[in-house]
């Protein structure tokens, strides 16, 4: 099983690296939010609703349909700016103003890729624990641009290295963020949200585990270390 084969899900465009803006029409962003979410699409592929990983469950004061989905009545992890404004009947709603692609690689045991898989640097510029335990969340900034090839693109995958059990039963997760920019060039920094899925076999660490995330950067390599508690 190659890396690019098994990471077809999680394919980085150009695209999923930018945002779509919804206008509300009045222009008025003081109260706007920003969060993480997951959010649902209806039978006809539109965004209806969404949930943050504070809890609150929020409708969308009208549907919304981004390029970079496609799929109906499905969860998608996406970064979504909004007003959050009363409704008539005095509950509370999203009045969405931009919604970004939040990438969620399934990871892979580094056994299944026969072909090995590339660490090609990013950008780190954080990383934190979803209030639920769901994510581990990394925003990050990737270099690319504009090449001869129209096809390339780059890929982002997540490597199991190992799973260690110490003599208290606890469990230590070493992960790694792999990356191939496939050639492309290094023209800007483009922003990048991943969302990394700790509920996933075979991660789904518990209370007492430790997960590490070894991730390749231009400065060497920055590890994110997070205890479940």
């Amino acid at each position: 099983m190659t890396i690019r084969t098994i990471l077809a899900s999680v394919i980085l465009l150009l695209a999923a690296c930018t945002s779509e803006s919804y206008e509300s029409g009045d222009g008025k962003y003081s109260a706007m939010r920003a969060d993480f979410t997951e959010a649902v699409t209806d039978g006809t592929a539109a965004f209806t609703s969404f949930t943050t990983d504070d809890g609150d469950q929020l409708r969308l004061t009208r549907t919304v349909k981004p390029q970079w989905q496609t799929k109906a009545d499905t969860t998608y992890r996406a970064l979504i700016y909004y007003n959050k404004v009363s409704a008539e009947d005095g509950t509370y709603k999203a009045e969405p103003i931009s919604m970004v692609r939040v990438l969620v690689p399934l990871p892979h045991a580094e056994s299944e890729l026969k072909d090995g898989y590339k660490t090609d640097p990013v950008i780190m510029n954080s990383a934190w624990l979803s209030r639920s335990g769901r994510y581990l969340n990394l925003d990050l900034s990737i270099k690319t641009g504009r090449g001869d090839d129209d096809k390339a693109h780059h890929v982002l995958g997540l490597v199991v290295k190992s799973i260690d059990t110490d003599a208290s039963g606890h469990k230590t997760y070493t992960l790694t963020l792999s990356h191939d920019r496939g050639g492309m060039p290094e023209y800007y920094s483009a922003a990048c949200y991943v969302s990394i899925p700790l509920y996933s076999e075979p991660l789904k660490p518990a209370t007492g585990d430790t997960v590490v995330l070894n991730i390749s950067t231009y400065d060497g390599e920055k590890q994110v270390k997070v205890e479940i508690v």
